[in-house]
């Protein structure tokens, strides 16, 4: 694999796991606004792991002599469908 073969790999799987991310974050909000503090707390660590896994994305494309800005670029052309 090339760098930018590297690079819209990561960002592909940078992009999946945050929508599951942010599905954790909308249903933490719901079960704040519901009152359901225990099933808030057990969505946020779930929420916490995938911040993690997030940060090791980015952390190895550092590491592979991505730059951060070229990382989320590619994560945004992701996102909006675009290839680059």
């Amino acid at each position: 694999m090339d760098k930018q073969q590297i690079t819209k790999a990561l960002a592909r799987k940078y992009r999946e796991e945050y929508a599951r991310y942010f599905v954790m974050e909308r249903l933490a909000q719901d079960a704040l606004e519901e009152g359901d503090e225990v099933g808030r707390e057990a969505i946020i660590r779930r929420a916490l792991s995938k911040s993690q896994i997030l940060y090791g994305l980015k952390m190895a494309a550092a590491v592979l002599g991505i730059t951060e800005e070229e990382f989320m670029s590619a994560v945004n052309a992701v996102r909006k469908g675009v290839s680059k």
